[in-house]
């Protein structure tokens, strides 16, 4: 037989086979389609709002007068954020505010142009020239304690409860809601991001103690899901049982990667990123007891 005769006779033996003994099909490459941002708007109450992009939620408040937004986050998700807005209404935006310097919450804001009145904290513009902060709108007007914001028949009590999370986190109430946002310094069983680099401690717990006086049924956070005043109260025994449990452990000499390598706080490990972040929440602990020991 011939080399030219044996190939199709094994050609023809290999086409009269059974399927099953001549493998898979073989399917065309599936084509990569690529992954959005996940967005929903949720009313939470009557004329207000909450837009979610990702990770990140941002509080507004709908009236036939106007519209106040809160927190437009980045350039990309400010822009979805419009979209979003402008299937709930075309009344005109009114005021953006800030819930603190943080570029993640806050360095969209030029998408809701100039005509909108942004508001935050003072010591937001001690913190334009950051890095990071150069495309963040700088406040139109901004308040050291108190200011209230109407927006058709809906009053806004904006407050800075102290330094907490950052220098500027506030506290935005609307009464007639029974609602309180707070971004960053309050989260709802979750740990503190990550070090607690720009926090303050003995601050941070207690604007949360302010936050929880307040005569509201929602306490809703920037990240995560809303939460009670018990949820309040939760993270603030978090952060005054870790701050206890640091500082005993510094009394007895300690060094920090040994209580990191020891402490566990077990009540907390079901708390969203209990093994990711509670080893840099202690540095964060750490590092403010030395720096109030020295």
């Amino acid at each position: 037989m011939t080399p030219r005769t044996l190939l199709a006779t094994l050609m023809l033996l290999s086409a009269c086979a059974p399927a099953s003994e001549q493998g898979p099909p073989t399917e065309p490459a599936a084509e990569t389609l690529p992954v959005g941002p996940t967005v929903s708007v949720d009313e939470v109450a009557d004329d207000v709002f909450l837009f979610t992009y990702n990770t990140h939620r941002s509080l507004f408040i709908v009236t036939d007068d106007g519209v106040l937004v809160t927190d437009p986050q980045s350039t990309e998700a400010a822009e979805r954020y419009l979209e979003e807005v402008r299937k709930v209404t075309d009344a005109p935006i009114q005021y953006l505010v800030y819930s603190h310097y943080h570029n993640d919450h806050v360095s969209g804001g030029a998408i809701f142009g100039d005509d909108v009145v942004t508001v935050s904290h003072e010591n937001v513009t001690a913190h334009l020239d950051d890095e990071g902060m150069e495309a963040v709108k700088p406040p139109d007007e901004t308040f050291t304690d108190e200011m209230t914001l109407t927006i058709g028949d809906i009053d806004v009590d904006l407050s800075f409860p102290g330094h907490s999370e950052t220098d500027s986190n506030i506290i935005l109430h609307v009464p007639s809601r029974r609602l309180a946002f707070m971004v960053d310094t309050l989260s709802v069983r979750t740990l503190p991001w990550r070090n607690l680099a720009s926090g303050d401690l003995d601050g941070w717990i207690g604007a949360l103690e302010t936050l929880a006086d307040y005569d509201v049924d929602q306490f809703v956070p920037g990240h995560g899901e809303i939460g009670s005043r018990d949820d309040v109260r939760a993270h603030i025994e978090y952060l005054r049982t870790l701050t206890g449990e640091v500082a005993t452990r510094m009394d007895d000499g300690q060094s920090l990667q040994a209580i990191q390598n020891s402490l566990e706080l077990p009540q907390y490990a079901d708390w969203v990123r209990y093994d990711e972040h509670f080893a840099l929440n202690i540095e964060g602990v750490y590092r403010e007891l030395t720096e109030q020991r020295q």
